[in-house]
């Protein structure tokens, strides 16, 4: 088989084989292809002739070769071979396809990107290996990049694939920095893709078998061997702004909002944002908060109303719903240049007829970077924080809460959260603390708390710190007391707990132990129930209610007992009278009568006598010479009809006269 010596190597293939480079050739190299033979360039077992030119570059392929080529596309793109005989010469281009003009083919894709900006982006990919190497890898990124879902096939594909939302496809067009280039031909027509910036800079991946980002600046776009059919131009954002990278005041900061010419403020009034008289008014005050995407939230002061772009040519105040044109972009070089731009907007903040007058309106306007458009931020310093402390107390005595003074703040509003770790809720908030120091008692439970430092337009959190109150449990009561009180009654008493709720009463009568009563009013509790014929045992318990109502109750260290009789009669005296010892006292509760026992000093003691009429008994028998030593008992009877006798104070003596 005869080879010719004119052989041209294509600079472009999609894919390799193995080690072997397909070639495009004249028509013997043609033929030799079409009948399945592979012409190896490695110099070795092959019939080429020593003198084979074989250029790196070039575009020495004649018009039939060329032709050939273009033809090898296929019927997979009809309307490029019917564009395909028009004259070559066109320099502007045919549109083959438009998504705009043949309907969508995706959901609207539109870049964000600016012309600018994909040059810069081309440009830094020189020297990178991307994906695989492919000459379409560099194309999908760029796609990528751009904002756009990539595109899958050889470089030929490229001819007729789909079309993101907003692009052109145009045919044998004078291509413009940032286009993509598609060529034809080559092995197996697949093709090749590269991006254009000048006529003698391309950029272009697997160049002569080179699988990284290259910058060809020796060959013009359309002098490679593989031929050039046109490009796809990317929607690019060419907007007024494009090239403008948004300033960056900070994640939040606070400040007026000024027209630089003629210094006038712009505040709130009702809904509408105006200029307005300077009052200091926190309406004059904004709130600056940036998003993640560089934006700013503006939030008026005096109600955190946000600035908003409304019906495309008014600002107003409005309550945040997230919206775009509640987001505003800055751009300029300093405060007194800025320009806000909303974010849903190509016009921008604009006061009419650039009017310094009170109730001169804010509007939207198209950029023309008047006076009328160039706003200041001059700042206001936020509240400082604080940092917060909290001595915990119980839940019957004062949790304490003191924090360090904020800088340029004029009160305090605390924030108690009461719940679980994780699931708290407010429990309480003390709003307009002028101290820095706050005690409450708080119910047992997990707290968090901070402090809010203020001025009339900003706040501060401070730290916040989490604690457990625990409940109280009272202590054990003192100097426990009980004493007889009248028939079937026992006085309890005993010293008191300022943090106690109220005292359980529970006691032992006949053996049995069990609750006897209650008292959250004093000190003191009667038993009127108690057993008159033995003794009755008792104990008391102090006792805490928390929120829910629970008592907690604390110990009891002792017990004390009495019998339910009467008692002791008080202001027993002796009074002698001739002939006899006259013996008067205070009545005792519960008393049905009285019993008197005495004795003289060298007698015996026993019983004198009884009353049932009074508080008074005459002994008509006391001796005159010596004392007469008596004892006065209170006594009831029980159901029985037996009698059950009290106790009796210290002894009182006389003598008869």
């Amino acid at each position: 088989m005869k080879i010719c010596k004119k052989l041209l190597i294509p600079l472009f293939c999609c894919l390799l084989i193995g080690s072997v480079i397909p070639v495009c050739a004249d028509e013997g190299v043609e033929s030799a292809v079409s009948e399945g033979n592979i012409v190896d360039i490695d110099g070795e077992d092959n019939d080429l002739d020593e003198d084979v030119e074989m250029p790196l570059i070039g575009n020495e392929d004649d018009e039939e070769s060329k032709d050939e080529n273009r033809e090898s596309i296929g019927e997979e793109n009809i309307i490029t071979d019917e564009i395909a005989g028009q004259n070559e010469e066109d320099t502007t281009g045919d549109i083959v396809e438009s998504s705009e003009i043949d309907g969508a083919r995706e959901p609207a894709q539109y870049t964000l990107r600016s012309q600018s900006d994909a040059m810069q982006w081309v440009k830094s990919k020189e020297g990178n290996k991307i994906g695989t190497g492919e000459c379409v890898d560099l194309i999908k990124a760029y796609y990528e990049y751009l904002g756009v879902s990539p595109v899958y096939g050889n470089g030929s594909d490229y001819v007729g694939n789909t079309l993101p939302n907003g692009w052109q496809r145009i045919y044998k067009a004078i291509p413009q920095p940032g286009d993509i280039l598609v060529y034809t031909g080559g092995a197996n027509n697949w093709g090749h893709v590269a991006i254009f910036e000048s006529t003698k800079i391309t950029y272009h991946q697997n160049y002569i078998g080179k699988r990284f980002v290259q910058r060809i600046t020796t060959v013009a776009y359309n002098g490679f061997d593989n031929p050039y059919w046109g490009v796809i131009r990317p929607d690019f954002n060419n907007k007024w702004y494009a090239a403008l990278e948004p300033v960056n005041i900070g994640n939040e900061c606070y400040g007026a909002l000024i027209k630089n010419s003629g210094w006038a403020t712009l505040g709130v009034k009702d809904s509408n944002v105006e200029v307005v008289k300077v009052i200091g008014a926190t309406s004059e005050v904004w709130h600056f908060v940036r998003q993640s995407d560089g934006s700013y939230v503006v939030y008026n002061c005096e109600d955190n109303r946000v600035l908003e772009a409304t019906g495309g040519i008014n600002a107003r105040v409005a309550q945040y719903v997230g919206g775009d044109n509640q987001k505003w972009y800055i751009y300029g070089r300093w405060s007194g240049e800025w320009i806000f731009r909303p974010k849903s907007s190509d016009y921008v903040l604009d006061i009419v007829n650039n009017s310094n007058t009170v109730g001169a309106n804010a509007q939207l306007y198209g950029n023309n970077n008047s006076a009328a458009q160039k706003f200041a931020i001059y700042t206001f310093e936020k509240a400082g924080p604080s940092s917060i402390s909290v001595s915990v107390g119980n839940s019957a005595a004062m949790t304490k809460f003191s924090w360090t003074a904020g800088k340029n703040v004029n009160y305090y509003n605390l924030r108690i959260k009461k719940g679980v770790p994780g699931n708290v809720s407010t429990y309480k908030d003390v709003w307009k603390i002028k101290a820095t120091s706050y005690a409450i008692v708080l119910p047992a439970g997990y707290y968090e708390v901070y402090v809010d430092s203020c001025n009339s337009f900003s706040y501060s959190a401070s730290n916040l710190i989490k604690f457990n109150v625990v409940q109280y449990v009272p202590k054990p009561v003192n100097s426990l007391k009980a004493q007889s009180a009248g028939k079937n009654k026992v006085k309890l008493t005993w010293l008191n707990d300022s943090y106690v709720d109220g005292y359980l009463i529970y006691a032992q009568k006949n053996g049995k132990y069990g609750y006897c009563g209650m008292t959250t009013k004093g000190i003191t509790y009667t038993d009127t129930k108690a057993l008159d014929s033995d003794y009755n045992f008792y104990w008391v318990f102090p006792y805490v209610q928390d929120s829910t109502g629970k008592m907690h109750p604390g110990g009891c260290t002792k017990y004390v007992f009495a019998k339910g009789t009467c008692l002791a009669v008080s202001n027993l005296k002796a009074t002698s009278q001739t002939g006899a010892v006259r013996l008067t006292w205070s009545a005792s509760a519960g008393a049905e009568g009285y019993l008197v026992y005495g004795k003289t000093a060298s007698g015996k003691y026993g019983y004198i006598g009884m009353t049932t009429k009074g508080t008074s008994y005459v002994d008509s028998r006391a001796s005159k010479k010596e004392y007469n030593y008596y004892w006065v008992y209170p006594y009831h009877k029980d159901k029985n009809g037996k009698m059950i006798v009290g106790g009796t104070p210290k002894y009182v003596y006389g003598k008869a006269r």
